[in-house]
């Protein structure tokens, strides 16, 4: 009997719906390697994003992810392979029940870009692989009316973000752009060096920007946060403003608010009135960030709503795949 799983490999985190159980595992997508001939795996996900630059062993932490697409089909396919032993312990190559996964990609993807995802899965151990882009999986997962009419669905995700007009089952228009959180916790970085000469790694910065941002530009929040002075090169500490994290962050959630009234702008007119009625929608977890719905919502003449839970729509509409055929098809033949 065949084990039904949904999956999104991103360039943050790697997430796996598997069928009456949910979302099962949430982890980082990394995989750390020991610096040995054999190239042997070490840790994956959480324990691998921990050991980069902390660890006495000769440790070799790789993202196989960058902006949206998998980089290293090799590194990917064996941090998977380790994942589907976190979830499914018992399992072996031998007496193991098939694995059918949908997964979450990028919308326009090239037919070699689409085999190279294939062949990491199958490596990884799974034996049936549906590709569904991911916008689209995020409007099931948020459950958008997606059979007819149309709705701006934008995916802000760690290495890329996917702003698309949605309906009739199908991605109608869109565009993606290199620009997600990854590409934001570096800015954190090279802000606080430049400002306060303090250099802070990217776990610190991620944390600034999920506990302390804000796209309120009067937020007076503070967090205190370890680094190394540039000039001493000695650990110590800096406070750091919300304030410091707007002025950084602000002008990348610009462009994201550009692209949505590019693709509001091209909408067909036999669309325009469904699209005004039903908004855009917000997913990714690029749209955690406190203050987002309203910014949006200044610059963009429709309704706005940021869907909750956002990082993990686009899985749960994989999972809502696995369970009703009939949607599946209606999905193939668009």
């Amino acid at each position: 009997m065949a084990i039904n799983i949904a999956l999104e490999i991103g360039t943050s985190y790697t997430t796996i719906f598997v069928d009456n159980y949910n979302i099962v595992l949430r982890e980082p997508t990394a995989v750390a390697f020991l610096d040995n001939e054999e190239n042997t795996v070490r840790a994956v996900g959480e324990e691998a994003l921990q050991m980069q630059g902390k660890t006495g062993e000769k440790i070799n932490v790789v993202f196989p992810v960058s902006e949206g697409y998998i980089s290293d089909p090799e590194s990917a396919s064996l941090m998977l392979a380790e994942f589907i032993k976190k979830i499914f312990p018992s399992r072996s190559r031998i007496f193991a029940p098939s694995l059918k996964a949908i997964l979450s990609v990028p919308a326009g993807i090239s037919v070699d870009e689409r085999k190279v995802y294939e062949d990491v899965l199958v490596k990884a151990g799974i034996n049936k692989v549906e590709m569904v882009d991911k916008v689209l999986l995020s409007a099931l997962g948020a459950n958008l009316p997606i059979r007819d009419g149309g709705v701006v669905l934008v995916s802000i995700g760690g290495g890329s973000t996917e702003v698309a007009l949605v309906g009739m089952y199908s991605v109608i228009s869109g565009c993606s752009f290199n620009l997600g959180g990854n590409m934001m916790d570096r800015a954190i970085i090279d802000h606080i060096v430049g400002k306060y000469g303090i250099k802070i790694s990217k776990t610190t910065a991620m944390r600034l920007k999920e506990e302390t941002a804000s796209l309120y530009p009067n937020d007076i929040a503070a967090t205190e946060v370890k680094g190394l002075d540039t000039d001493s090169l000695t650990p110590t500490t800096v406070k750091v403003y919300a304030s410091d994290l707007y002025e950084t962050l602000q002008p990348y959630y610009e462009r994201v608010c550009d692209g949505i009234v590019g693709i509001i702008n091209d909408c067909p007119p036999a669309l325009a009135e469904s699209l005004h009625n039903k908004g855009v929608f917000v997913v990714g977890g690029g749209a955690k960030i406190p203050g987002l719905k309203e910014m949006l919502a200044e610059r963009i003449p429709l309704p706005v709503t940021v869907v909750p839970e956002p990082e993990y729509a686009s899985v749960s509409g994989g999972g809502k795949l696995i369970s009703d055929k009939e949607l599946m098809d209606n999905i193939n033949t668009q």
